[in-house]
This record gives C-alpha cells, sequence and structure tokens, in this order.
C-alpha cells in the first residue's frame, strides 16, 4: 500500500503512474482535435476536401516533427513538456535507487541522435501503426466481404493470415504494457519496454532545467510553440462549439405542416433498383468503399457519401452516383452526429 501511495508524491523526481498516463493521452485528443477542424475547413474550402481521408497521416507527420523539435531543445516531447517531464539516460552500471533525491538525475546523460529518433518512433509511428491495424481488424469483423480483403487470392490469404496473428501480437504488445505499468507502480523505474531498452528514464522537469533552457536560447521556442498548440486547441473547442450550435439550431427550427391531409399524400415512389447496388454496411461510402468521413446527405437521392466523394462527382456530373437522378451541389446536406 506505501509504494502505491507514493505514486501522489509530487515531491519525487520520478513523474507518478497517473501523470505518465495522461501525457500519453495528449496525443490522441489532440489528433481528434485535428480531424475534426481539417473537415469543418473542407466544408468551407473544398480543396481541401481530399485531404481530410489523410488526416492522421497528416497528423503523425506533424507530431513527429513537433516531438523532434522538442526533443532536440530541451530532450522531451511535447506531451512529456506540457506535464512537466523530460528524459534522460541512465548509464549502463548505474545503480538506481527507488527513493531518488531531488537533483540525483540531473547527473545523468542526454540523449543521443538516436535516442530522440527512437524517441519519436516510440511516442508517434508505432501507436499510428497500431491504431491502423487496430481498425482495419475491427472493419474486417464488421463486414468480412469488402473487397478490400476479398478482392483477389492474394488478399484474401494475407486477410486469413493477419487475422490470425494480429490479436496474437496485440494481445502480447498489451500484457507487456501492462507488466511494465504494474512493475512502475511498485517497484521499477522503467515506463516502457521500448525505453528500458535505451535505458531512458522519465524525470520531472527541475529548476535548473529551466535555467539551463534560458541559458541556451530553447526556453523561447518551447514556450511559444507551448503557447502556440494550446490556443489550437481553444480554437478547435470553438469552433466544436459553433458548428454543434447551428446543427442544433437548424434541428430545433420549425418544420412548416403538410398543406395536405394524411389520406390526400402522394405516397413515396419505389426505391430505385440501383441501390441494389449499396455496400451492406451502412457505415461504408458507396463510391470509396472506405468508412464514411464527414457524411453527407444528397437530397436528390438519400443516399449517405463521404462528403469529398459526393461533393466531386455532383460538381463535375450534376447527377447522383448511384441513381443518377440530376443533382446540384445544393441538394448535398451534412449529417450531423450526436454522442449517445
Amino acid at each position: 500500500m506505501d509504494l502505491i501511495l507514493s505514486q501522489f508524491n509530487l515531491d519525487s523526481p520520478l513523474p507518478t503512474f497517473f501523470e505518465l498516463r495522461a501525457q500519453e493521452e495528449l496525443m490522441p485528443i489532440l489528433g481528434g482535435a485535428f480531424k475534426y477542424g481539417l473537415t469543418v475547413t473542407a466544408q468551407r474550402v473544398i480543396q481541401l476536401a481530399p485531404s481530410v481521408k489523410y488526416s492522421d497521416e497528416m497528423f503523425a507527420v506533424l507530431w513527429a516533427w513537433l516531438d523532434w523539435k522538442f526533443l532536440e531543445a530541451i530532450d522531451s516531447t511535447f506531451s512529456e513538456y506540457f506535464y512537466g517531464i523530460r528524459r534522460v539516460v541512465a548509464p549502463i552500471d548505474a545503480n538506481i535507487p527507488r527513493d531518488i533525491e531531488e537533483g540525483q538525475l540531473q547527473t545523468y546523460l542526454k540523449l543521443t541522435k538516436r535516442d530522440r529518433a527512437v524517441s519519436v518512433l516510440l511516442s508517434v509511428l508505432l501507436p499510428y501503426i497500431k491504431n491502423k491495424l487496430t481498425n482495419i481488424m475491427w472493419r474486417m469483423r464488421e463486414d468480412p466481404e469488402d473487397p478490400m480483403f476479398t478482392g483477389t487470392e492474394r488478399r484474401r490469404k494475407a486477410a486469413a493470415v493477419f487475422k490470425k496473428v494480429y490479436p496474437v501480437v496485440f494481445f502480447v504488445l498489451e500484457m507487456v504494457t501492462c507488466m511494465y505499468w504494474l512493475r512502475y507502480l511498485f517497484q521499477s523505474h522503467w515506463w516502457s519496454a521500448g525505453l528500458h531498452s535505451r535505458r531512458i528514464l522519465l524525470r520531472r522537469l527541475e529548476m535548473a532545467d529551466f535555467k539551463q533552457m534560458q541559458k541556451d536560447g530553447t526556453g523561447t521556442f518551447v514556450q511559444k510553440a507551448s503557447n502556440f498548440i494550446l490556443w489550437v486547441i481553444v480554437g478547435f473547442r470553438v469552433l466544436e462549439w459553433w458548428n454543434s450550435t447551428d446543427a442544433s439550431r437548424s434541428d430545433s427550427s420549425p418544420t412548416p405542416d403538410s398543406p395536405h391531409p394524411a389520406s390526400t399524400r402522394i405516397p413515396p415512389p419505389a426505391p430505385p433498383k440501383e441501390l441494389s447496388s449499396l455496400p451492406s454496411d451502412p457505415s461504408i461510402c458507396p463510391l470509396c468503399t472506405h468508412s464514411i468521413t464527414n457524411p453527407t446527405l444528397n437530397a436528390a437521392s438519400g443516399i449517405v457519401y463521404c462528403y469529398p466523394c459526393v461533393h466531386q462527382h455532383v460538381e463535375s456530373k450534376k447527377e447522383d452516383p448511384i441513381t443518377h437522378q440530376a443533382s446540384t451541389l445544393d441538394h448535398l446536406r451534412r449529417i450531423y452526429e450526436t454522442s449517445a
């Protein structure tokens, strides 16, 4: 119990378990905000519409560059600096006591260029690959007949191997991560297997670190970059609130009553035969056959597409891609999704 309670000791130069978990969650949160901001901007700047599908890749490149700059400046990724944490390299023969006194880690080594490259790999690239592979696994389970997995014989074999191997790899990685977390709670100084392999310790920034940053001239860049990203986060939140307000206003606007009584209304027409070619999964875009991003309804046909897909088709051919009914950009309606 005393060991677990020591995780609340803010006087230790080692960050607590809860601080390290919080800094790891910062990147996914900012990634979601980046994707949302890009999606909303693409509605107004149509030239950006194709880039929405690559928002994850764009954010990963931006985050890797930002982490590299912070690692060069202060041996800390951006999310670690946000929580007052930095990285040091423990010598191979170092005997690290459990109760480290303040200032003791100041004598440890700075990161080398290779250590920084490994740090970016662990903090950005591996989470990105893991997220992509997990999404593919879920998509494979929801729609096994997706052309992405059944298009050719080679794809079918690759999908079968992936479906068997990846869950095992995922389980092993999660168990190793959990083991390191438990060890950190009780006796270890190593936060992850990747950092352990490079003997990289995570410790709190101390007053001497800030003085050194001011002396080296890196403190100005770090502070300006941090302030800029914080303002970007605030801007994304304001943008999200503004769009949700517009959506609620449109949903709450009164609709005029039908001028005809129910008994004299014309019944809706039968669905066209072309609808039989739609994907069985409603979350898949009929045009690009990928998961729908920024769902948009074509009022001329009642079919939902990705906004970039249907916008480009309707703008160039003036018709619905599936039913071939005459359509204009005025027929496109964004669907606002509300959380349950």
